[in-house]
């Protein structure tokens, strides 16, 4: 099995690195720490525009349709420049948003008629619940293998 990056994985991992290495250094940590924000805001609307916060959501929801191994490679070179910023929690809670958000997008006009608000609550809260199990399957996934690998 190879554990090699390939040459899109590698690009990700370098385009990280060299956002975060060209604006996070001594002084700049020293800012950060001095002003009113724990995070470098600046650097991570950066990382943002360069597709890598959302890099591992679907492409129709405004990601970059990777893997989490993308992602974690991102986590990663934040992780070695020590950048200041809630990269992983918002990957975490991109991921599982995304399903929830879209269904309740399309029953929001529901919500308007009288007498059905809390049909639409029990339904959102069973579709929730559901996107949650297929998030988790999700990311299971890979390792689970299938029935023909056994």
């Amino acid at each position: 099995m190879d554990f090699n990056l390939d040459e899109t994985q590698q690009e990700i991992a370098d385009l990280a690195l060299r956002i975060l290495e060209d604006r996070v250094d001594h002084n700049r940590l020293k800012e950060i720490e001095a002003g009113p924000h724990w995070f470098d805001r600046e650097t991570y609307a950066e990382l943002a525009k360069a597709g890598l916060v959302g890099i591992a959501l679907r492409e129709d929801v405004g990601g970059g349709a990777m893997t989490l191994i993308e992602a974690g490679l991102v986590v990663e070179q934040q992780g070695r420049t020590v950048a200041p910023m809630p990269l992983l929690p918002t990957i975490v809670a991109a991921l599982a948003i995304t399903p929830v958000a879209a269904v309740v997008m399309l029953v929001q006009p529901l919500l308007r008629w009288p007498g059905t608000r809390w049909v639409v609550v029990t339904q959102l809260a069973i579709l929730g619940a559901l996107a949650g199990m297929a998030l988790y399957r999700w990311l299971l996934q890979p390792h689970l293998g299938s029935a023909k690998d056994a």
